[in-house]
């Protein structure tokens, strides 16, 4: 991302931006072979393992777009279930220990034994590069 773009809507209409990503010295650098120009907006079910993943875009003000919050480390998909065992999976936020629907509603889009679970409501916008982009 050089400039900030228009990057589509989100699931309720809300349009998604993103300004250009911080430079190196203030965020991790990426990974060789990542290409920013590559970046684009899924869905979070949509996210495919080894997809990096740059950013998230936080609710804002009704009306408002939605701005890309670059991760300061990006970071590469890990496809998994839920635990239903790690504190992540057990928050009143997500709510989902025993719910039966846990796998219609949410995507782990990191799973790492002992880490615990990250998880994303499924139709939440994602900024990735897909693993299918290299340099």
């Amino acid at each position: 991302m050089t400039t900030h773009q228009h990057l589509g809507t989100d699931a309720a209409g809300t349009p998604l931006v993103a300004g250009p990503r911080p430079p190196d010295d203030e965020f991790d650098a990426l990974p060789d072979g990542a290409d920013l120009d590559a970046a684009r907006v899924v869905r979070a079910h949509e996210v495919q393992d080894g997809d990096l993943i740059l950013a998230d875009f936080p609710e804002t003000e009704p009306g408002a777009p939605r701005e890309a919050d670059y991760f300061t480390t990006a970071y590469t998909a890990h496809l998994g279930s839920l635990c239903g065992e790690c504190r992540e999976c057990h928050t009143d936020r997500y709510a989902i220990g025993d719910t039966p629907d846990y796998q219609i509603r949410y995507a782990v889009l990191d799973f790492t034994p002992g880490d615990g679970c990250d998880i994303w409501l499924r139709n939440e916008p994602v900024l990735i590069i897909p693993a299918t982009v290299t340099r």
